[in-house]
């Protein structure tokens, strides 16, 4: 005879142990929330970090390698009328500035001498506009067929400005809040200070001298230049 089968009774979950489980998920749910949500903050802390030290670094670069190895260099007969008057290839402003860098030479280089400007863009980017060929301060904003090779140093710059050093009839060290004349002075700033402020508040500032700064130079006494003597 066959035995009679066992009657399998189903055992539904209480409302207790229904609500103990809802609050474990919900805690673990939250946990992992809370976990990736601190991940996602401390990686994009993280590479923000990373994105302005490698804006400093390169800032760092061009304030090293360029602005420091800036020099006097004239240009001779400015407006191709064989004038024998010769005018200094460097614009300090404001918020803009131009110069000529030296720089080392290879076998097979275009030359030692390399034009500089650092600017910033309307979108915000701060650039710097380099060209082994001879640029000219009063021509930068015309059309050119020979194209600036540009880096961005920075991106989100809310401005830049610039300070030039220089020293007064008596000696002490004066800073020229307002852009450099070279009308009135033919020769380099003793040192470069740019202020670099982002779009987020941050603000840092670089310090360098120049290389054609000291008192004396290919121009001669720097005083003597400044208080208008003939260059020498």
């Amino acid at each position: 005879m066959r035995s009679p089968k066992r009657k399998t009774e189903k055992r539904f979950f209480t409302l207790v142990e229904l609500a103990a489980a809802l609050t474990v998920a919900g805690f673990v749910v939250l946990i992992t929330g809370t976990a990736a949500m601190s991940f996602w903050k401390t990686w994009e802390a993280a590479s923000g970090l990373t994105a302005r030290l490698e804006e400093y670094r390169k800032i760092d670069t061009v304030m090293d390698t360029l602005v420091r190895n800036a020099v006097p260099f004239n240009w001779t007969d400015r407006d191709g009328t064989n004038d024998t008057s010769s005018d200094l290839l460097f614009d300090g402003q404001e918020d803009e500035l131009f110069f000529t860098s030296l720089r080392r030479a290879y076998a097979g280089s275009e030359g030692s001498l390399l034009f500089v400007r650092i600017r910033l863009e309307e979108d915000g980017d701060l650039v710097a506009d380099c060209s082994l060929f001879p640029r000219f301060p009063w021509l930068v904003n015309d059309e050119d067929d020979m194209p600036w090779t540009r880096e961005v140093l920075a991106r989100k710059v809310r401005s830049v400005s610039f300070l030039y050093a220089d020293r007064s009839e008596n000696g002490e060290l004066e800073w020229e809040e307002a852009e450099w004349d070279r009308e009135e002075k033919s020769f380099l700033p003793l040192a470069i200070r740019m202020t670099v402020v982002w779009e987020d508040g941050t603000e840092e500032s670089w310090l360098r001298r120049t290389a054609g700064s000291g008192a004396s130079s290919v121009f001669g006494d720097r005083m003597s230049a400044a208080q208008g003597s003939t260059t020498r």
